[in-house]
């Protein structure tokens, strides 16, 4: 289990709970650590700003993006990500 938040401040809880460690969004090294390694990512967040690019780059090829949080308006992603990494 790898969780996303927008600081590391929930680091502590998430290892107590099975993470293997923490991707802060925020934080540009967290993020290019994992690009492209991913073969799921699951998004509970709800929000109609998500950074759904941000997500995909981290997929690897043939990866999933599950969608489980709720999204009231239309979700703004390049195809051409999808399209390269036959997601």
């Amino acid at each position: 289990m790898l969780p996303f938040s927008s600081t590391f401040s929930k680091t502590d809880d998430a290892i107590k709970l099975g993470a293997t460690d923490v991707v802060s969004t925020s934080d540009p090294e967290s993020l290019r650590k994992w690009k492209d390694e991913l073969d799921v990512v699951i998004c509970s967040a709800s929000g109609d700003e998500l950074p759904w690019g941000l997500y995909t780059s981290l997929l690897a090829p043939e990866g999933k993006l599950v969608l489980v949080g709720l999204v009231t308006k239309p979700m703004s992603l390049a195809t051409s990500s999808l399209i390269s990494k036959e997601i």
